[in-house]
């Protein structure tokens, strides 16, 4: 991304003032897969990480798991 990094993006969102942002789980997606890579994206507060070049699958597995571990909150 241009203007920030997606750690940088979700520090903002994490900080925003409004509670739904705050509690938003993100999918980080990146071409640094090194283990410590991995850690550092999980330990900024990501519910999990996917590599690039992005498998449709992968990504759609993560976003279930993501979703499934998450509280339910009716609207």
């Amino acid at each position: 991304m241009p203007e920030m990094d997606g750690l940088e993006t979700l520090r903002r969102l994490r900080t925003a003032s409004d509670s739904l942002n705050r509690a938003t789980p993100a999918v980080a997606l990146t071409a640094k897969i090194a283990p410590e890579d991995i850690a550092s994206y999980l330990q900024a507060g990501f519910a999990s990480v996917s590599a690039k070049p992005i498998n449709v699958a992968d990504l759609a597995s993560a976003i279930a798991r993501v979703l499934a571990e998450r509280p339910r909150v009716d609207a």
